[in-house]
């Protein structure tokens, strides 16, 4: 359900680790509000921009957050999960953005298999690549897999908890890895360029998000001129 108001549209940015948000707080300017949540004000589009930063990955953290910052569930107009995400597939460059368009619980014992929870149907973003999202409450380090695209810890918690209290949301999610043994390696190497990436797509694309979630149900509320 869109809590739209007269007041300014509002976004909600729930991203797992710290270390992947750094760049988008210092490019916008974020004002620092409680311990996990950073605020900020564009001028195009305008709205108001929060960015909660979980601190800990897997969805049993996402729970927690929203314990702890009720306010997510009443409060926005629009959720966004942006993050990193490793590669099942050979297909998907590596630093390159995706907007997930479908995501799914995964199993790993005794070997990776979808859960029998719904998959889920994030709202996708037009102008990038869209990837399956797969969410496991342990690193994935099999390698590729003939289906799976991108993984994750804690996409599906979000998106089930959007689902459940009827918000809108997106998944953005960059290819940080492939999902081999010992690529945190290779994480850790490439953390900041990573997030950089990350957040100068995510800079791009917010006037197209604006537009197609925010300002279109705006349009469709408001009364026709008599």
């Amino acid at each position: 359900m869109l809590r739209l108001s007269n007041t300014l549209p509002k976004i909600l940015c729930i991203i797992a680790d710290d270390s992947e948000a750094r760049p988008l707080l210092e490019q916008l300017s974020f004002q620092h509000i409680d311990v996990h949540l950073y605020r900020c004000k564009p001028r195009n589009p305008p709205l108001l921009l929060d960015v909660y930063i979980v601190d800990h990955w897997g969805g049993p953290a996402v729970l927690a957050a929203l314990e702890t910052y009720p306010q997510a569930l009443t409060h926005y107009d629009l959720w966004i999960n942006m993050g990193f995400a490793g590669s099942c597939s050979i297909k998907l460059s590596l630093g390159t953005c995706y907007t997930v368009n479908c995501v799914a619980k995964l199993n790993q014992e005794p070997i990776p298999n979808l859960s029998e929870e719904p998959k889920l149907f994030p709202i996708p973003i037009d102008s990038l690549p869209r990837a399956f999202l797969v969410t496991t409450h342990v690193p994935y380090c099999h390698g590729f897999h003939k289906t799976f695209q991108l993984v994750d810890m804690e996409g599906y918690a979000i998106a089930l908890q959007a689902t459940k209290h009827q918000i809108p949301y997106r998944i953005l999610k960059i290819a940080s890895d492939y999902t081999l043994p010992n690529s945190s390696q290779q994480i850790r190497a490439h953390t900041h360029q990573l997030a950089i990436e990350l957040s100068e797509v995510f800079i791009k694309i917010l006037p197209e998000i604006f537009e197609t979630t925010i300002a279109s149900t705006l349009l469709s509320r408001t009364p026709p001129l008599s």
